[in-house]
C-alpha cells in the first residue's frame, strides 16, 4: 500500500484489498504513455521523424544558431551528479560506449520520450534530433564524441577519472552546444556528473532543462543495464 500523502479532493482507487493513491495512478499513467510514445517512434521510423517535423526543427535550429552567433564564443553551464548504487564507473562507461558504438538506436531512443532519432553515422558522428534542454521544439544535430581537453569551456574535472565530451554542431554545422558526462566510483556503486554547456545568451531555463533531460535519460540507461 501506498504511504504517499492524500489531500483532501485526492481520488481514491480500491481493487478488492489492495488501495492506490492519485499518484501511483499517475505513474501507471506515464509508463503507459512512453510505452505508447515509444511503439509510435519506432513505427514511423527516424527519417520520416524528421521529415513530419522539419518546418520545427528548422526553427530550433535559427534559434539555437542565433544564440551561438550573439554570444560571441561565451558560454554557460551547470551540472548535475546522479548517484548509480551497485555499479561501478567504469562497468557503465564501458555499457553506455558500447551501445553508442553499436549504434543501438532502440536503445538509445528509448532512454526519454523527447528522443526521437539517436543513429550513428559512418563517419563516426551521432545524429539526434531531441529537445534540447526541454526547449519548444525539437532540435536536429550532430554529435562528436571526443576526450574533455583544453579547448573546452569547462575542463575536465580531476575528481572523475572516466569522462568524454560531446561536441555539438547544428545540421548546418555551426558549434551550437557542449555535453560532459564524467564518472567516479562511489562507496554504493558511482557517481556521474554531467554538465551542459550552452551559448552565454541563451536563456538559464534551457541549461536547467537539459539537467532534467540528462536526469531522465541516465536513469533510464541505468535501470536498462541493470535489467541486462
Amino acid at each position: 500500500m501506498s504511504t504517499t500523502k492524500k489531500s483532501s479532493n485526492s481520488v481514491k482507487f480500491y481493487f478488492g484489498e489492495e488501495s492506490l493513491v492519485e499518484q501511483d495512478v499517475r505513474n501507471m499513467e506515464l509508463t503507459r504513455a512512453c510505452r505508447a510514445f515509444a511503439f509510435l517512434k519506432n513505427k514511423i521510423g527516424s527519417d520520416a521523424m524528421i521529415t513530419l517535423m522539419k518546418e520545427e526543427l528548422d526553427s530550433a535550429t535559427v534559434q539555437a544558431e542565433k544564440w551561438a552567433d550573439d554570444s560571441n564564443g561565451e558560454w554557460k553551464s551547470g551540472f548535475v551528479v546522479i548517484e548509480m548504487p551497485k555499479v561501478r564507473a567504469e562497468q557503465f562507461h564501458n555499457w553506455f560506449t558500447g551501445m553508442v558504438k553499436r549504434g543501438d538506436e532502440s536503445a538509445l531512443r528509448a532512454a526519454h520520450p523527447d528522443h526521437y532519432c539517436n543513429r550513428m553515422l559512418p563517419d563516426g558522428r551521432v545524429e539526434v534530433v531531441e529537445n534540447f534542454g526541454e526547449f519548444e521544439y525539437p532540435w536536429h544535430f550532430f554529435l562528436n564524441l571526443t576526450a574533455i581537453d583544453s579547448t573546452m569551456p569547462v575542463p575536465a574535472d580531476k575528481d572523475y577519472p572516466i569522462g568524454f565530451a560531446a561536441i555539438i554542431k547544428s545540421k548546418n554545422g555551426k558549434l551550437i552546444a557542449y555535453a560532459l558526462h564524467e564518472l567516479r566510483d562511489c562507496k554504493d556503486g558511482m557517481q556521474a556528473k554531467l554538465t551542459a554547456i550552452i551559448p552565454k545568451t541563451a536563456p538559464d531555463t534551457l541549461v536547467r532543462g537539459h539537467l532534467n533531460h540528462f536526469s531522465i535519460e541516465f536513469r533510464n540507461w541505468y535501470l536498462a543495464m541493470s535489467a541486462e
